[in-house]
């Protein structure tokens, strides 16, 4: 096979690359301006830079570099004045991805009609949102249109610098029956008033309803975000995923904001979700919320946002600083029940406060919002309905006070594709390599590396960064148990080690509310030679 040039080369090469799904680079070799002769690797090839101080305190960064040896060869051949192919390796030392092809750096471009668009669309003030979602469609969507958000984002930051309606209800229910035809897994629910009015509708689609499989063992509920033109409260059922991101169960929408309204949309979504229960579900203080709770999820534990309570402490009593501090110490120091009420009841006398009734109602509804009486639960780090918040302000990108219900179900789609891209973008890039690892415990990291998620591991090393600042205290042994205790600077913890299945128990309890092994436990592994993690303490919801 013969070409008429090196870039022929590079153009065949990128075609059967783009076929297999792995990234293509140019490297002239002992002719840099390939004249005579070309390498065209593997974007995987080389070896990655070295591991310096900076780094390990950075951000953890993607391993690309792998050293994969496939390549083609090409030289010119001066008798025929064509070029030809010397070598070609096909063989890769990792996984290709003709799935994710279109994210790879060599296969992306952002052609000049998509760049006016964009100028366009800046011009007369579109949000960046909106701009590169237009622009994005009209190249066929994400996967086809040859570029990426990101190659949008560039771009535009380099240019810069620089009551219903008739039939609205009725429009949004036809969208939901039409929605059913693309997605048979779509679900929708909706009632209406006396006067035959929407009063309460709930959806959710197949994806949302997938995730609530893997990710639903934890909920946040919150109807406090209130967006559109009728004044409707909107209330998403928002979870964490694998990725520790933000994701969307399934959304309502209510006129009254009652026990019985609560009722039917938590029995909706418990029909759509065939019936499973959250573990946990975390909400605001709303009392027709919690009688809501009460009768439809009996056995799922009910959580109270600690930041909207706080929130209430300084004006409850009185703004006095000092007694907020104390008291916050109290909340979030305090490692077990019996603790934390003997230190309540001190913080409480200290500051004269034995009068105040908001205390006196806060410390009766201490089991559902005190960290020491829920620490046995896992929360995938939540303890807030900030999750719930964090989506809505997210939504604020897609509707406003004059969006109406006609839209809203539009508008609420395309928030929900963005999130789901986000998602696929973070799925791609654990795929496209591996985290670095950063201490002289490698066998531990790896295993973990190995099956969490890029985002969990990082989160993980945070952990095994603070072993520097961990020392033992005490060791007894207790038959086939030892206990230690563990300081790392800001606090001592006990560790009840198991020799038989090398499982722990810590008094921090960061792995059964968060799933991550903790700095203790991980110096007691280490004090305990122990080589290979158990499954027992791998938290499968941070799995990749």
């Amino acid at each position: 096979m013969q070409f008429t040039s090196s870039e022929a080369c590079l153009t065949y090469y990128l075609r059967y690359a783009f076929e297999k799904g792995f990234g293509v680079m140019k490297n002239g070799g002992a002719s840099k301006d390939c004249k005579e002769r070309c390498i065209f690797t593997c974007a995987r090839g080389g070896k990655p830079r070295g591991k310096s101080k900076k780094a390990i305190t950075e951000r953890n960064k993607l391993v690309v570099k792998i050293g994969c040896k496939a390549a083609l060869y090409v030289k010119l051949n001066s008798s025929t004045n064509k070029w030809v192919i010397t070598e070609f390796i096909d063989k890769h030392n990792h996984e290709l991805h003709p799935e994710y092809v279109h994210k790879i750096r060599c296969f992306r471009h952002l052609k000049e009609w998509a760049r006016k668009q964009l100028e366009l669309n800046d011009s007369v003030g579109v949000s960046m949102v909106a701009n590169i979602n237009a622009v994005t469609q009209m190249g066929g969507g994400p996967k086809h249109c040859g570029f990426t958000e990101r190659d949008c984002r560039n771009y535009l930051a380099k240019l810069r610098r620089g009551n219903f309606q008739k039939g609205d209800a009725a429009a949004l229910m036809q969208q939901f029956r039409e929605k059913i035809l693309k997605d048979p897994n779509f679900y929708y629910s909706y009632k209406f008033d006396t006067n035959n009015r929407l009063e309460t509708v709930f959806w959710a689609d197949s994806v949302s309803r997938s995730w609530y499989r893997y990710f639903g063992d934890v909920v946040t509920f919150d109807a406090t975000y209130i967006v559109n033109r009728y004044d409707l409260p909107v209330a998403p059922f928002v979870g964490v995923n694998h990725h520790g991101f933000s994701i969307i169960f399934g959304c309502a929408m209510m006129t009254h904001e009652s026990a019985e309204s609560y009722k039917w949309i938590i029995n909706c979504f418990l029909e759509c979700m065939g019936g499973k229960a959250p573990e946990s579900i975390i909400t605001d203080q709303s009392l027709s919320m919690k009688k809501a709770i009460d009768a439809t999820l009996p056995d799922t534990t009910h959580r109270h946002c600690t930041w909207h309570i706080l929130n209430k402490l300084n004006p409850k009593i009185g703004n006095n600083e000092d007694a907020a501090s104390d008291i916050k110490n109290v909340i979030y120091k305090s490692k077990t029940e019996d603790e934390f009420e003997m230190r309540w009841q001190s913080t409480i006398r200290q500051h004269s406060l034995e009068d105040n009734e908001w205390l006196k109602e806060m410390f009766d509804i201490r089991k559902s919002w005190i960290p020491a009486y829920l620490h046995d639960h896992f929360w995938t780090g939540m303890i807030s309905t900030q999750r719930s918040e964090s989506i809505n302000s997210f939504l604020d990108n897609y509707v406003n006070s004059k969006t109406t219900l006609r839209d809203f179900g539009k508008c609420f789609d395309r928030a929900l594709a963005r999130l789901r891209k986000r998602e696929y973008d973070e799925d791609y890039e654990c795929k496209r390599g591996t985290s670095r690892l950063i201490s002289k415990y490698n066998f531990i990291e790896q295993q973990f590396v190995e099956v969490y998620t890029r985002e969990m591991f990082v989160k993980f090393q945070h952990e095994i960064k603070a072993l520097i600042d961990s020392r033992f205290t005490m060791c007894e042994c207790l038959g086939n148990r030892k206990v230690y205790n563990v300081d790392d600077g800001d606090g001592e913890f006990k560790v009840d080690f198991n020799c038989d299945d090398q499982t722990f128990e810590c008094e921090c309890h960061l792995f059964e509310t968060k799933g991550l092994v903790c700095r203790y436990a991980l110096l007691v592994y280490k004090q305990e030679c122990v080589t290979h993690i158990p499954f027992a303490v791998i938290c499968c919801h941070h799995m990749s």
